[in-house]
């Protein structure tokens, strides 16, 4: 650690992600770091890339329409540009910078395409449970008007399986 003391490792239990998530999410019981002199918490990049997948899902799996913080983070998530989401979708730029900032409403069959793209980028790396469930998150469109919510809290259990 920065200040001398020496990392070990450790079960980090209501772990603040959202700096790195770039939205309000509190990670439970995730496997980390603890700083023996200042006890200061980290993780490593497994956790991290696991962390930002279980989020992804977990936001697939809302039952309402994406709000612009979730649909930003999915959009990073595909590693993907305004641009490119939108060349992608076959809309403009325009259309997901307004999602984005919340000056409009994510439209029900955006919505449903960003959420259908990001199943696309994960399904080959998840273990067919997990494909399962992220397919039944897109049984429908989502009609029903986003909600500002408190920070999501995932529980991070066992990382080979997310």
């Amino acid at each position: 650690c920065e200040c001398g003391g020496a990392l070990r490792r450790a079960t980090l239990r209501g772990y603040d992600f959202s700096a790195d998530a770039g939205l309000p999410v509190t990670l439970l019981r995730v496997p980390g770091w603890r700083c023996s002199r200042c006890g200061g918490e980290t993780l490593d990049g497994a956790a991290i890339g696991a962390a930002l997948r279980a989020l992804a899902l977990a936001i697939l799996r809302k039952p309402e329409r994406l709000t612009f913080e979730e649909a930003r983070y999915l959009r990073k998530f595909l590693d993907a540009t305004q641009r490119a989401l939108a060349a992608l979708m076959g809309i403009t730029r325009e259309t997901v910078a307004a999602w984005e900032c919340g000056q409009t409403e994510i439209s029900p069959q955006h919505d449903y395409i960003v959420r259908a793209l990001v199943v696309a980028h994960v399904a080959a790396g998840l273990p067919p449970a997990a494909v399962a469930d992220t397919a039944s998150a897109l049984g429908s469109v989502r009609t029903a008007r986003a909600k500002r919510h408190k920070a999501l809290e995932l529980e991070i259990g066992d990382l080979d399986a997310a």
